[in-house]
């Protein structure tokens, strides 16, 4: 039998996931004959609603069709306006996403799609700080200038 947590194959009499440890008992006669469907990345669904979860991270992998963003745009438009080097480090790994998926390696794309956002964010702040420091030494030059 399979367990409808994480679709691991359990004996028929187990009464526990030997994967998850998710009781097995009170599974209905439909569900124990429902095969399982593997992906490649070696997760595993039940059914259209039921999600893997990814066991390093705890989140949810997602559903076939659902897409994983690549914040592309984000890190195009931070290493325009922000701080380059930062943007750059993010548009590779938004770069990576959509081979990652290609190859079926969810939870890779996922973590690439996750650092892209994060380099993103980076070169945004780094940039924000850039902007305010030399508005602010602007302003004490201009006034120093005056005096």
């Amino acid at each position: 039998m399979y367990c409808v947590k994480c679709g691991a194959k359990n004996k028929d009499d187990a009464a526990a996931c030997v994967i998850c440890a998710t009781p097995l008992v009170g599974v209905d006669a439909a569900q124990k004959a429902q095969p399982m469907i593997a992906t490649e990345t070696a997760q595993v669904q039940a059914a259209p609603s039921v999600q893997a979860h990814a066991p390093a991270t705890g989140r949810t992998a997602p559903l076939p069709g659902q897409a994983v963003s690549n914040h592309l745009v984000f890190a195009i438009l931070t290493t325009f306006f922000c701080c380059l080097p930062f943007g750059v480090v993010s548009i590779i790994f938004a770069a990576q996403v959509s081979g990652k998926l290609a190859q079926g390696d969810i939870e890779g794309a996922m973590n690439s799609s996750r650092l892209a956002k994060i380099w993103a964010w980076v070169s945004f702040g780094t940039g924000l700080v850039l902007f305010l420091f030399f508005t602010v030494f602007g302003i004490i030059a201009a006034v120093a200038e005056n005096m």
